[in-house]
């Protein structure tokens, strides 16, 4: 019935957007732990006809990290939070609230061991070939005007805010 096709059609939705925030984890993670003198011997080790690998766009991220990763972070957390809703509404719609309490408690559990632990374990064990690999996928997001407008926005609010942040002397 329809009810049954969009019950699967949304939890395949909810996969697919974890198994993306996966990626995007690892991404995270790999060109925030590459050290940029290794990033420098990477990207003097090849050409991009090597590999199929743009190696100028890992050193371009490493150029600003924070600016450069804004965009992957701001999708990283659409997915997640949208995965999140979405099963709520399909599960409560199908079988109740209670349900669907249950459903976002077992999302938790295991986004939180396979698509935040086991991408950061895999990205730290092979920071190198990763950060290389991903680089492009991240310059990408980052060329999206309205993606990088709204990341950008939010990331220079909160540099104004913090710098604004102030604790007496006392404190320290």
């Amino acid at each position: 019935s329809g009810t049954t096709v969009s019950l699967v059609l949304g939890l395949a939705l909810v996969v697919l957007l974890m198994a993306a925030s996966g990626v995007l984890v690892a991404a995270e993670t790999s060109l925030l732990h590459i050290r940029r003198a290794q990033a420098e011997v990477l990207a003097d080790s090849g050409t991009e006809t090597d590999d199929g690998v743009d190696r100028s766009d890992l050193l371009d991220l490493l150029d600003d990290r924070v600016r450069g990763l804004g965009p992957l972070l701001f999708v990283l957390m659409a997915f997640r939070l949208s995965a999140a809703g979405l099963l709520a509404i399909v599960v409560a719609d199908r079988v109740g609230a209670t349900w669907a309490a249950l459903a976002l408690a077992g999302l938790l559990v295991a986004g939180f061991a396979l698509v935040d632990v086991l991408p950061r374990t895999v990205a730290l064990r092979t920071t190198d070939r990763l950060a290389l690999r991903l680089a492009p996928l991240v310059r990408t997001l980052g060329r999206i005007r309205l993606l990088r407008w709204i990341a950008l926005g939010l990331v220079n609010f909160s540099a104004v805010s913090y710098t604004h942040l102030t604790l007496p002397t006392s404190d320290l």
